[in-house]
């Protein structure tokens, strides 16, 4: 019997005749997936850190985490702090101007970004 020829013109790889190399490695695609899991991961942190999430997206942010020296750090600093929080006991005044100038500077940053 026969051995039957793969096609491999552009006809079998529609991918590869828009100019993307098909042949992607395994190690391309996690550090592609890894950069899109990092800007999905921040807008997540806190619902991650107070348990908020749905299941599917803890377990995604879970193994971002631990691939992630940057989220990795940045979810055990923030839960250092919440942890330190109740530690304070500020009168509620005092709470809210550290928000309002926390915010501040906050704007502030986001501005200069801008």
């Amino acid at each position: 019997m026969e051995a039957q020829r793969r096609d491999t013109g552009p006809a079998a790889n529609p991918i590869g005749a828009i100019g993307v190399k098909a042949d992607v490695t395994a190690s391309t695609w996690r550090r592609i997936n890894r950069r899109r899991d990092h800007r999905w991961a921040h807008s997540r942190l806190s619902a991650y850190i107070d348990g908020e999430l749905p299941e599917r997206q803890h377990r995604r942010l879970a193994a971002h985490e631990d691939i992630c020296p940057e989220c990795g750090e940045l979810i055990r600093a923030l839960q250092v702090m919440l942890s330190w929080l109740p530690s304070l006991r500020l009168p509620p005044e005092t709470g809210m101007a550290i928000a309002e100038r926390t915010a501040e500077q906050v704007r502030a940053r986001v501005e200069e970004w801008s």
